[in-house]
């Protein structure tokens, strides 16, 4: 019985050092996760506008010779700009919680 009071006691203190700890640590891991997003954000919108320049000069290249640039390159080219550049944004809307009304009619 009595080890198990001295158990109690030197475990008590450690498990509430091990909760403002593990405060922490979390706390410490959220701040390298939003760095992250904010990067894989910033990477979206750039290789979207690229890919969307990218797409503008294959139908370009595509008016002069038709046989150089197929017309479905330059369309996947174009939905893959779309996509990435409008991707962060749909993150944003979703991260902020707007909430969205149905209509039933």
């Amino acid at each position: 019985m009595r080890a198990l009071y001295i158990l109690i006691y030197l475990l008590t203190p450690g498990v509430a050092i091990a909760s403002h700890g593990l405060g922490l640590v979390a706390e410490n891991l959220l701040e390298p996760v939003t760095i992250l997003t904010d990067f894989v954000g910033t990477a979206s919108i750039v290789i979207g506008v690229c890919s969307l320049f990218a797409a503008f000069l294959r139908y370009m290249q595509h008016r002069t010779n038709p046989m150089v640039a197929p017309m479905s390159t330059i369309v996947l080219l174009l939905v893959l700009g779309i996509v990435l550049v409008c991707l962060p944004f749909i993150y944003l809307l979703t991260e902020s919680g707007v909430p969205y009304k149905i209509h039933y009619f």
